[in-house]
């Protein structure tokens, strides 16, 4: 199921093209909606520069639409494959009058857009000419977690809930085997020592 979350103060860096079509360099500034919608941790606290675990997501739609009310018309738009190679970075920047200046602390995400739109550079490529700083609009389907993984759910029944567990004696003896030993013989020998000992409480009784 497709998703999609939208980025503030996107800036398209820049465009290449290539066989498959071409990708572009994009930044953006993380808000918190952001992190949210792409279920991201929290920066770690004094880092300047970090990389989330999800390397790439897949993409069917990326959107620029221009800050400027009257670039509005040249808003445009690429049928993406992917979107991926997220570096998170946080910078110092002075903001405020020339007499009182203060640091101010900008978060941004620096990515990299993929798509085989056959026109897609030559839109993008464009659009850098006429367009800054823009609101982009990124359609994406999330990563599969864990149990939606194929071979990893495991369904418990209510029998399985009334299985006996091992008893200690069975547990030492599965103990004595060696770690990715085979050997049908040495298991055989296992076996027989744990009758001997059951024998041996019997007798003892």
């Amino acid at each position: 199921m497709s998703k999609r979350f939208v980025a503030v103060n996107a800036l398209l860096v820049s465009t290449t093209r290539d066989k498959n079509g071409g990708r572009a360099k994009v930044k953006f500034q993380l808000t918190a909606k952001v992190t949210k919608a792409l279920e991201w941790p929290e920066m770690p606290e004094g880092t300047a520069e970090w990389c989330p675990d999800v390397d790439e997501l897949k993409s069917s739609l990326i959107e620029f639409t221009p800050n400027n009310d009257e670039l509005k018309h040249a808003a445009t738009s690429v049928d993406a494959s992917s979107i991926g190679d997220f570096i998170v970075v946080r910078k110092k920047k002075k903001s405020g009058k020339n007499s009182v200046k203060a640091d101010k602390t900008i978060t941004e995400v620096i990515c990299t857009i993929r798509f085989a739109d056959a026109t897609g550079c030559a839109k993008l490529e464009q659009y850098i000419q006429a367009a800054a700083r823009s609101e982009m609009l990124v359609v994406y389907t999330p990563q599969p977690t864990q149990d939606e993984l194929p071979g990893t759910r495991v369904d418990m029944t209510p029998e399985d809930s009334q299985l006996p567990l091992a008893t200690a004696e069975q547990r030492e003896a599965v103990s004595e085997i060696p770690d990715g030993d085979p050997n049908v013989e040495y298991v055989e020998r296992a076996k027989e020592r744990l009758e001997k000992r059951k024998a041996a409480k019997g007798s003892v009784q």
